[in-house]
């Protein structure tokens, strides 16, 4: 029997959910955010560049990398070259050519073979020729980068000013110090080989290595992966701009940058923000605070907030927001007086699962501040975490109208109307929400759903790839990533994909359960059964993005596929108690009626009487 069709994909898809607290985690029971939300390898914002060919007209690899995201000033300068110019997304480089962040940006670089190399502020890179055929090489004279390939292993090399590298099929960090003296490599996955003055260093995933210039190799382990990479950090916006305060004198100078915050465009907001001066007073200093923390500088966003009052409510409503994220205690007001500071305490409170105090903390942010595109999507993002769709939607149109380049108030949008089974909407609304921000995972996630839908699996997987390239901490993103693998026949790539996801995060039931049903397409009914039972007991992990009566409706769509299990393993009474334990959690499930009705069909005895 094909377990593709035991639940459906759209029973399956209501398993997503979460926007901005997409980096929540489990361990040992309490609920608790994982240390940053990796936005990691962003990739193509054309679908072109995801199905490129990347052999030339001659059938020789085409040593093309293309720009994928530009966030701040970037800039590149060609071979043969003098002066450096302003970059944009679809840029090509070829060796010799070279890419800059300047302070406060970044950008993604995607080479031939569709690694892809995320660049850290204040970066240089270099596109260097290889030096055998079919593979490619990139230096990195200063500065700090994130390389991520989860295609097939290829090799590609890198230039430090201490080590060259050889990696094949990794991820990893690689730091070069300002004055070039220390250079840092955190391999997560893969394999990387060093080639240093004094010998070769070869590095075992979870390892972190330091060189430094007449001193000897450093070697240890990198404790915290997520936490090596602090400039990737992603936090929603909380701050208000009504709620500010400017005089006339503060606000002429950033009027721009106000608009396009109010537009939903941080980080074009970032870019045309007056330059911090002495005399900025308290309300510009905030208002910084939160773009800096829009492009992952958190460190620069919490020094702006240095010397200002902790009771001004700005203040209190960022620093609550990274204590969330970062997973630590908050220490919020009592009772919030702003719309800001409720939109904060909700993500404080829906870290808890305590999704209805969560809805009513957005619905207070509303009610304080209305014409505001980011109360309205806080509000619709909780309204579908309860399956309301029609008031998510209602919340949804308000805030495109306020904010139309916000893009997760798009991705929202096309998760609503995939549950509608609106698939073709859907798909513009994720592709509306990527050409707004290229490194918003979400939408990449949406888009594999609905390629999911119309069975276009090999498409799917390339824009789960570049989810999980966005957020490799993300263990939903490695399970369907293993999904689509599954479906593809590739049974290595998919069981390694779904380690990974329960590794990433063991309490998610995704991985669970979508390895459950590849190991039941592989005729291994036995492991199937176990991890179905394992995902079963994890249903209430998502109890962060799911309302209860969704929860049983998804503990409803795993009984059904553990009563279909139960029965291809020849158990018809265990099959007949799980069916009716799936149409006990819920009546509405078409599967749960489904397999009940076969269960008691199976066991109708010789004489046809039950």
């Amino acid at each position: 029997m094909n377990p593709t069709r035991h639940d459906g994909e759209q029973d399956r898809i209501r398993l997503v959910s979460g926007f901005h607290l997409s980096g929540i985690r489990w361990q040992d029971g309490p609920v608790r955010l994982i240390h940053v939300i990796l936005l990691l390898g962003c990739l193509a914002t054309a679908l072109a560049t995801l199905g490129a060919d990347t052999n030339g007209p001659s059938g020789v690899p085409d040593s093309r990398s293309r720009l994928l995201e530009v966030a701040g000033n970037v800039e590149i300068i060609l071979a043969g070259e003098t002066n450096w110019s302003k970059a944009s997304v679809g840029s090509e480089l070829k060796a010799g050519d070279r890419l800059r962040t300047l302070a406060q940006s970044r950008a993604a670089l995607q080479l031939s073979d569709r690694s892809v190399i995320r660049l850290n502020e204040l970066t240089t890179l270099q596109i260097l020729p290889p030096r055998q055929t079919e593979k490619r090489r990139f230096a990195l004279p200063k500065g700090s980068l994130f390389f991520f390939n989860r295609e097939k292993p290829a090799d590609v090399e890198f230039d430090t000013p201490l080590a060259a590298g050889a990696i094949r099929g990794t991820e990893f960090l690689l730091e070069v110090a300002e004055d070039s003296r220390a250079v840092r490599v955190a391999l997560i996955d893969g394999r990387v080989a060093l080639r240093t003055p004094t010998g070769e260093i070869v590095m075992n995933p979870g390892e972190d290595v330091l060189l430094q210039a007449g001193r000897p190799t450093r070697r240890t382990a990198l404790v915290n992966a997520a936490g090596a990479i602090q400039w990737a950090l992603y936090y929603p916006a909380v701050l208000l701009p009504e709620e500010l305060g400017m005089s006339p004198a503060e606000r002429a100078p950033a009027t721009e940058a106000l608009r396009l915050y109010r537009l939903g465009d941080l980080v074009a907001a970032l870019a045309v923000m007056p330059a911090p001066k002495s005399g900025d007073g308290a309300s510009v200093r905030q208002m910084r605070a939160a773009l800096l923390l829009a492009v992952g500088q958190v460190s620069e966003a919490e020094n702006q907030l240095v010397g200002l009052s902790p009771n001004l409510p700005a203040v209190r409503s960022l620093r609550e927001l990274v204590a969330v994220v970062r997973g630590g205690p908050t220490n919020g007001p009592s009772v919030p007086t702003t719309a800001g500071e409720w939109l904060a305490r909700s993500y404080t409170l829906q870290a808890r699962a305590d999704l209805a105090g969560a809805r009513a903390a957005a619905a207070k942010a509303v009610a304080l501040v209305p014409d505001s595109g980011f109360t309205q999507a806080r509000l619709a993002e909780l309204a579908f975490a309860f399956g309301d769709r029609s008031s998510a939607l209602q919340a949804l149109d308000h805030g495109i109208a306020l904010s139309p380049r916000l893009a997760p108030v798009w991705a929202l949008r096309g998760f609503v109307l995939l549950e509608q089974d609106s698939t073709t909407e859907a798909l513009v609304a994720f592709d509306h929400a990527r050409e707004l921000d290229a490194a918003f995972a979400q939408a990449w996630l949406g888009r594999g759903l609905v390629l999911m839908r119309q069975r276009k699996f090999g498409s799917a997987r390339e824009s789960f790839q570049a989810a999980a390239a966005l957020e490799p901490q993300r263990s939903l993103f490695r399970a369907y990533l293993g999904k689509a693998a599954s479906e593809l026949g590739e049974a290595p790539a998919a069981e390694k994909e779904f380690r990974l996801a329960r590794v990433l995060d063991e309490a998610d039931p995704t991985g669970w359960s979508y390895s459950a049903l590849h190991l039941w397409r592989e005729n291994r009914f036995n492991e199937a059964i176990r991890q179905m039972e394992e995902a079963a007991l994890r249903n209430d992990a998502r109890a962060p993005f799911r309302s209860r009566l969704q929860l049983d409706s998804d503990r409803s769509v795993r009984s059904a596929n553990l009563a279909a299990l139960y029965r291809d393993a020849g158990l018809g009474d265990v099959s007949h108690h799980a069916a009716a334990s799936a149409v006990a959690e819920s009546y509405a499930n078409f599967s749960g009626h489904l397999f009940l009705a076969n269960s008691h069909q199976i066991r109708e005895d010789v004489n046809r009487f039950d």
